[in-house]
């Protein structure tokens, strides 16, 4: 389950923090525009709808706007805590350990960089080079969420 939040920066007033994707971490706004819509915008044509998304409440309080919930609108917290948390604490059915498929796919790094490492590991193939330190660092990288989130035994994807 995908669960997005929106903190506002304070010393910049259409700008928001987003946590909980490794793409997009934070969002202007535009116009009448909300942070959610910023977000979709940021993250392209066809990207999926978050699950599940958290924005602080305008005022000091620690209170969370929740969109993705036909029960749940509104949360409050105590100061400082993070609204997944009190979520859960709600909700506790919804928050099931991820399968190896989800943690793995939340601990690999972002896809651009996938991608610029697997570029340049094509060209240093192609040209018969050693593949540059940061190549080896993504396959490092790759290897360790494969083995911190092995696949289970059977499993055949």
């Amino acid at each position: 389950m995908s669960k997005i939040v929106f903190v506002p920066v304070t010393d910049l007033p259409r700008t928001w923090a987003v946590h909980g994707d490794a793409d997009v971490s934070v969002v202007e706004l535009e116009d009448d525009e909300t942070p959610v819509q910023a977000y979709m915008k940021a993250k392209g044509d066809g990207a999926p709808y978050p699950d599940l998304i958290f924005t602080k409440a305008p005022g000091p309080s620690n209170e969370w706007v929740v969109e993705g919930d036909s029960e749940i609108q509104s949360i409050v917290g105590r100061a400082g805590q993070w609204p997944t948390d009190i979520y859960d604490e709600i909700k506790p059915e919804l928050n099931q350990p991820l399968n190896y498929r989800d943690a793995r796919h939340a601990s690999y790094p972002a896809v651009r960089d996938q991608l610029d490492a697997v570029a340049k590991m094509g060209i240093a193939l192609r040209e018969g080079k050693p593949f540059p330190d940061d190549v080896n660092a993504w396959l490092d990288t790759i290897e360790a969420v494969k083995a911190q989130h092995p696949k289970p035994d059977g499993d055949e994807e």
